[in-house]
C-alpha cells in the first residue's frame, strides 16, 4: 500500500467516525420555480454497498495523484501511463502528501463547486467581456482551380476572444483555444446557450478566459454543401436516443438508458415540450461534405490559421480527430474527446439493431494512422476480440493481436475521455479508451458516475448540469497543459 492510500485510508477511518453512516454525494438541480429558476441542491443518499463512495473516492483519488506528477508537458516521462514506471514511483515524486491529497480530490468534488446559481434565476455566468469576435472558413477547394464552378468542403468557424486571454511572464498562452466540433445531426449550437436558455460550454469557457471556436463541421448549417442533404434526425430518434431515453420502447433502449434524469426542463422532453422543441429546432442534416477526410483537412486548416489549440469533439467527429492529432501532434495541444465515435473497428449493437458494420478498418478512424510499425493498409492490423467484457452491461472490446502496434505521434498529444452516466455510449466507450492505451497512448477516461455527477445522456453539455460538467473539463486542461488556475 502506499503512503497516499494510507492518507486516504486514514480520511476514510476519521470521517467514517464522524459520519458513522456511509453516504453518497450527489449533485442535482432542484425543482423548478415558478420564475423558471432551478435551485441549486446537494443530496447526500445511503450508499448502495455501504461503503461505496469512500471506495470510489480512494480509487480515483489515488488514480489522479499518480497522473498528476508528471502532468507537465515538459516532461516527455508523463505518469498518464509511462511505461515501465510503477504507481509507488509515481506518487513518491510528490512530496506533500496532503497538497497531493487535495489535489486528487478536487476533481473528484469538482460538483460541487460548480458555477453558482442564484436562487430563483437562470444559471449566471455574470458578464462576459469580448475583446474580438467573427467568423470566417477554412477549408474549401473550389471543383476545378482553374476554371471553377463551385466551392466545397468548407468549414465554419465562429470565434470569440475573451479580454482576459494573455500571456504568461515567459510568454505561453495562458489559455489555449478551444476548438469545440459538434456531433452527427447537430450543429454548433449545441455548444453555446442551452435549449432551457441557460449558459452553454462556449460561454463557460469564454468567461474563464479561454478562446471559443465553434464549428458547423463540413456540409451541416452553415457550413454548405453542394451535394444532396441526407434526411434530418426524425423527432422520434431525438427522443428516443437524446432528450427522453429514459421513456424509449425497452426493445430499443440500451441497459443504461433509465438513469437518465438531467434533460433540461420540467415538462415530457418530447415533442411539445418548449425545451424539445427548442433542441430539436438547431438540429441540421448531414451533408455530403466528403465526411472524416473532409472534417480533417479543415481542422488542420484551422490549426495552421490559428496555432496550437485543443480540440473538443463530440460523438461524430472523434475519429476524424484522431488523425488530426495523429498528424499535426504540433498543432493539437490537447483532445477532450467527448463520448466519440466508437468502439474500435465494428459497430456495437444499439438501438435494436445488431452491430457489426466495419466502419472504422483502421482502429479508431475510418481513414489513415500512422501507426508503428507502418501500416499501408488496415487489413495488415491484426485483430482479436475479447472473450468477456470488462464488466455488466458492457460489451466486448475488439483489440490489436499482440504485439500491437504503436500510434506514436498520437501519443505526444494529451487525451481526455468524458463518459456520461445514461448515453448510448455507456455500454462501448471504454473500448476505444482501452485501445489507444494498447497502442501506447496515453489517455485520462472519466466517467461522470466516478466523480459524483450522475443522470447524464449523450448530450450532456445542454442538460441541466453541464456547467458542473464544463468545470470538470477545465480542471483537467489546467493539469494537463500546466496554465494557472483561475478562481
Amino acid at each position: 500500500m502506499t503512503k497516499t492510500e494510507r492518507w486516504l485510508n486514514l480520511l476514510a477511518f476519521l470521517l467514517d467516525r464522524r459520519y458513522p453512516v456511509p453516504f453518497a454525494i450527489r449533485t442535482h438541480p432542484g425543482p423548478a420555480k415558478a420564475s423558471g429558476g432551478r435551485p441549486f441542491q446537494l443530496l447526500l443518499t445511503p450508499s448502495a454497498s455501504g461503503r461505496t463512495f469512500w471506495a470510489q473516492m480512494r480509487h480515483s483519488a489515488v488514480a489522479h495523484v499518480a497522473r498528476s506528477a508528471n502532468l507537465s508537458r515538459g516532461n516527455p516521462q508523463r505518469a498518464r501511463g509511462t511505461s515501465g514506471q510503477t504507481e509507488e514511483a509515481q506518487v513518491n515524486s510528490i512530496k506533500d502528501y496532503k497538497s497531493a491529497l487535495s489535489v486528487a480530490l478536487s476533481l473528484l468534488m469538482a460538483s460541487t463547486a460548480a458555477v453558482a446559481q442564484d436562487d430563483g434565476k437562470k444559471w449566471s455566468l455574470g458578464t462576459l467581456q469580448i475583446e474580438k469576435q467573427g467568423y470566417f472558413y477554412v477549408g474549401g477547394q473550389y471543383d476545378d482551380p482553374a476554371n471553377p464552378t463551385s466551392m466545397s468542403g468548407q468549414m465554419y468557424v465562429e470565434y470569440q476572444i475573451p479580454v482576459k486571454s494573455g500571456k504568461t511572464h515567459d510568454g505561453r498562452p495562458t489559455r489555449y483555444p478551444i476548438v469545440m466540433i459538434h456531433g452527427g445531426g447537430h450543429t454548433g449550437a449545441s455548444f453555446q446557450t442551452t435549449p432551457a436558455g441557460d449558459p452553454g460550454w462556449a460561454d463557460y469557457f469564454l468567461k474563464r478566459g479561454w478562446p471559443v471556436y465553434v464549428v458547423d463541421r463540413p456540409g451541416v448549417a452553415k457550413s454548405t454543401s453542394t451535394g444532396a442533404f441526407g434526411s434530418p434526425t426524425s423527432v422520434q430518434t431525438a427522443e428516443d436516443r437524446f432528450a427522453a431515453a429514459e421513456k424509449a420502447d425497452p426493445l430499443i433502449q440500451w441497459p443504461q438508458a433509465h438513469l437518465h434524469t438531467q434533460w433540461p426542463g420540467t415538462g415530457s422532453h418530447t415533442h411539445g415540450d418548449p425545451d424539445f422543441d427548442q433542441y430539436y429546432a438547431h438540429l441540421s442534416p448531414g451533408g455530403t461534405g466528403g465526411g472524416e477526410d473532409f472534417l480533417v483537412r479543415a481542422l488542420v486548416a484551422l490549426l495552421e490559421k490559428i496555432g496550437p489549440a485543443v480540440l473538443m469533439p463530440h460523438s461524430a467527429p472523434g475519429p476524424g480527430t484522431w488523425r488530426v492529432g495523429d498528424t499535426r501532434p504540433d498543432l493539437v495541444k490537447a483532445i477532450v474527446a467527448v463520448e466519440p465515435s466508437g468502439p474500435p473497428f465494428f459497430e456495437a449493437p444499439r438501438f435494436g439493431m445488431p452491430g457489426g458494420q466495419l466502419t472504422r478498418p483502421w482502429g479508431v478512424s475510418a481513414g489513415f494512422l500512422n501507426y508503428d510499425p507502418p501500416v499501408s493498409d488496415p487489413s495488415q492490423l491484426s485483430i482479436v476480440q475479447q472473450a468477456q467484457p470488462d464488466g455488466p452491461d458492457l460489451i466486448p472490446c475488439w483489440l490489436q493481436g499482440e504485439p500491437a502496434r504503436q500510434l506514436p505521434r498520437l501519443a505526444e498529444v494529451p487525451i481526455l475521455f468524458v463518459l456520461s452516466e445514461s448515453s448510448y455510449h455507456a455500454p462501448y466507450d471504454h473500448c476505444t479508451s482501452k485501445y489507444l492505451t494498447q497502442a501506447g497512448v496515453p489517455n485520462d477516461f472519466v466517467k461522470l458516475t466516478d466523480i459524483g455527477i450522475f443522470g447524464n445522456g449523450h448530450i450532456m453539455m445542454v442538460e441541466q448540469n453541464n456547467l458542473e460538467i464544463a468545470r470538470v473539463i477545465e480542471k483537467w486542461l489546467v493539469q494537463a497543459l500546466v496554465v494557472p488556475e483561475r478562481p
